[in-house]
């Protein structure tokens, strides 16, 4: 079946259902068997459907309709950390996200790359700091996914929970400023240019000079917001 059909019925599927955002999706199984759809083509289908934000995946707990929720707070993989602070935050995202990115260089598939080079650009086109929040962390998200490491994956998913929660819930974006969005940009074109070249080393170390471009920035305005 060609891919557009197959995204045809896999679309008026979900269009024809009462589901609602962040409903679970079938599973991959029930869903091949209802649509007459083979495995690969029902997961080349929602790998589309995925890029274009109509789906998301947490692995292990399945599929849900609609955009990843920027809080985390839809079936995270263990409850957000009690008491946490933004040093502690960024130790944890320097001590993971670098070792993502390399796996990612080494690991990501051709669609896991168009993926990639489209949440690079929504970042960098998003018109405002709270959608450029939203689509960082959608890059993020990305670059985790596509080492295809489901342990690292699942830490990674609950840090992510514990980001919203100890800063970004409070500070809502506003202290993006148009020249640190810049260097945001350029950093993040980096480790996604590195991850396409198939280059471990340098996506590890653009990733890590990235979040420790993020520390110095955030800690501050942390010192700055505190009660």
């Amino acid at each position: 079946m060609p891919r557009r059909n197959t995204l045809a019925v896999i679309r008026h599927f979900l269009e024809s259902q009462e589901f609602r955002p962040q409903d679970r999706l079938p599973s991959e199984r029930e869903l091949a068997q209802t649509l007459g759809l083979t495995r690969t083509q029902l997961r080349t289908g929602m790998r589309q459907l995925e890029a274009e934000g109509l789906i998301w995946r947490h692995v292990g707990r399945g599929t849900f309709l609609g955009s990843r929720p920027l809080d985390g707070t839809a079936t995270p993989a263990r409850p957000p950390v009690d008491g946490a602070n933004p040093r502690e935050l960024m130790e944890a995202r320097i001590a993971l996200e670098p070792q993502l990115a390399r796996l990612a260089a080494t690991y990501a598939t051709a669609d896991d790359l168009v993926r990639l080079g489209r949440c690079l650009e929504r970042a960098v086109a998003a018109p405002d700091p709270q959608l450029f929040q939203t689509f960082d962390a959608d890059l993020h998200r990305a670059v985790a996914e596509a080492s295809h490491n489901t342990l690292l994956i699942d830490l990674f998913e609950s840090m992510n929970a514990v980001r919203h929660r100890v800063l970004w819930g409070h500070l809502k974006g506003d202290f993006l400023t148009a020249e640190l969005r810049k260097e945001y940009d350029t950093q993040h074109r980096a480790f996604v240019d590195s991850i396409k070249r198939r280059d471990p080393v340098a996506a590890e170390n653009f990733m890590r000079a990235h979040l420790q471009t993020v520390e110095r920035h955030l800690v501050n305005v942390a010192f700055l917001f505190r009660p």
